[in-house]
């Protein structure tokens, strides 16, 4: 999922929790109404109409878009870089809106994200997923004078932001949106992660989900860990 259109795609595997597409269909309750920006070929929204929902997606590959009619209400191909949301859906809200593997092919994130915030219903929130680029595998490159970019990954070479936990917090603290949760994903195994502990334990993941609201609604609605 990602401005970079079908190349992204897997359909999800629902069997397999500890995935942040995965992690994110799980927080998305049943008959919402749903924005996923970065919809792709529809593969998670095709999840979320089996669970009674409705979708409207924003893709900028005019493929994937296509692909992703068939399980939208509505699929605006577009530039999240430049796109207002609130002028083209008007008075339209959304109870989740899903941001899987976009920020970071985002030249400004903070003002894409407060571009979010009009759109969401009362009592609504966000679902994020970023990579960590402090992950264990980055900084063992950079150990060794790397920093190579690669076709998919945690340095794709499409992506323009690089994101660690404490950035993550800064950059939705700026758009006004309060984290509600912010789950590693995919840790290492077992054996070599019990060796990455306190200001290390990050090195872990390489991705987090993200959980958030805009800072003046309501949290009587908490989606569920």
């Amino acid at each position: 999922m990602s401005p970079g259109g079908s190349r992204y795609t897997a359909e999800p595997n629902l069997r397999y929790a500890n995935d942040s597409h995965v992690l994110a269909i799980g927080r998305v309750p049943a008959n919402s109404r749903v924005l996923d920006l970065g919809v792709a070929d529809g593969s998670v929204a095709a999840i979320l109409n089996d669970m009674g929902c409705q979708v409207w997606g924003v893709e900028l590959d005019p493929e994937a878009a296509e692909a992703a009619r068939s399980v939208c209400q509505e699929v605006v191909v577009a530039d999240l870089n430049t796109l207002e949301l609130a002028e083209h859906f008007g008075e339209q809200q959304f109870d989740v809106v899903l941001m899987l593997d976009i920020l970071e092919h985002l030249s400004d994130p903070a003002t894409v994200l407060g571009r979010v915030k009009p759109v969401v219903a009362e009592g609504g929130w966000g679902i994020v997923s970023l990579p960590n680029v402090a992950h264990l595998s980055v900084r063992l490159a950079l150990l060794n004078g790397r920093f190579s970019y690669t076709e998919m990954g945690l340095l794709d070479r499409t992506h323009l932001r690089f994101f660690t936990r404490a950035s993550i917090e800064e950059l939705f603290d700026s758009a006004d949106l309060v984290i509600e949760s912010l789950v590693p994903i995919n840790p290492i195994s077992v054996r070599r992660a019990a060796l990455l502990v306190g200001p290390f334990r990050d090195m872990r993941y390489p991705q987090f989900a993200v959980v958030a609201r805009p800072r003046h609604a309501s949290a009587s609605a908490t989606p569920a860990a």
